[in-house]
């Protein structure tokens, strides 16, 4: 709590309201919720909350009581069907997924949370049901607040995305990375790291026990930090250009057909933009065909 306080306040000096309380882990695991959900009302400020939603009803008293500060909520879930859910969700059980949906979907009938999404990523495993993925989630939170994103090499090795990602032809080194510009985190010993994906103290740049936050992001040498590192000699992405054409179609594919949705003609959308974009970008002409 002391690292969570003195976190608090540097992020007030810096004038930053919005505070996520992930990294790569699932914050409704941890046994101080209560008590940094308390803190962060008393100084004014506001939750990014991002779960696997499998702990939702073990921590809804705490959600219920701190809903008014709970800025953007989002639930990680990668499948809609039993079989596909639990084969990416490791360890995770879809009755219990279900259950804790129910329990949110109530709950924010009731005290609706400001900003609610699903957030999917799309590999080899569920591309085929995507369409059923967003008619079945669209019961807990409206079909254009689910996302679905294309895999990247944010794990703790390349050999899921390697194996696992769609579009090969489209895979390139993440050379020109954001995260010394965009974002920081503090993990729970204070420690300061410049990526989400550093699961081994790579980039760390301060710890923010002995210094304070503006003196730690104004070394000089943090915009270099990234080169000779081993973790991002392999930090994979799909072609930024491939990425956004996909992101571009999803939300007009979503706006157009959530009225009246049928999954067998936007699965079969969401195929073909896989077979025109399996070899390279395709034509200006080519890519609009899949909005008729």
């Amino acid at each position: 709590m002391e690292v969570f306080k003195r976190c608090v306040e540097e992020l007030d000096i810096l004038g930053q309201q919005i505070i996520s309380l992930h990294t790569i882990g699932e914050p409704l695991l941890n046994p101080h919720l209560p008590q940094y959900l308390d803190h962060l009302e008393k100084h004014g400020k506001y939750v990014y909350l991002q779960t696997n939603g499998l702990l939702f009803k073990k921590n809804v008293a705490h959600l219920e009581r701190y809903h008014k500060i709970i800025d953007t909520l989002g639930f990680s879930i990668d499948g809609a069907r039993k079989e596909t859910y639990e084969r990416i969700r490791c360890g995770g059980n879809f009755e219990d997924l279900i259950q804790n949906m129910e329990v949110f979907k109530e709950l924010n009938s009731r005290l609706p949370f400001k900003n609610v999404f699903i957030d999917s990523v799309v590999s080899r495993e569920n591309v085929s049901e995507l369409a059923f993925f967003l008619n079945f989630f669209k019961d807990y939170v409206p079909m254009e607040r689910i996302r679905l994103h294309l895999l990247n090499g944010v794990s703790p090795d390349t050999t899921y995305f390697l194996k696992n990602c769609i579009l090969n032809n489209h895979i390139q080194l993440n050379s020109h990375c954001e995260s010394n510009r965009n974002t920081i985190d503090i993990l729970n010993n204070g420690d300061i790291s410049l990526c989400g994906r550093d699961y081994h103290g790579d980039l760390i740049i301060g710890n923010i026990k002995s210094s304070t936050l503006s003196d730690i992001l104004q070394q000089d040498e943090i915009p270099g930090i990234h080169a000779g590192k081993k973790l991002c000699s392999s930090c994979y992405q799909i072609n930024p250009v491939v990425e956004a054409l996909w992101e571009t179609f999803i939300r007009i594919l979503i706006a157009r057909n959530y009225r009246q949705f049928d999954e067998e003609i936007v699965q079969n959308k969401i195929n073909r933009f896989f077979e025109i974009f399996a070899s390279g970008i395709p034509s200006e002409e080519e890519y609009l065909t899949l909005f008729y």
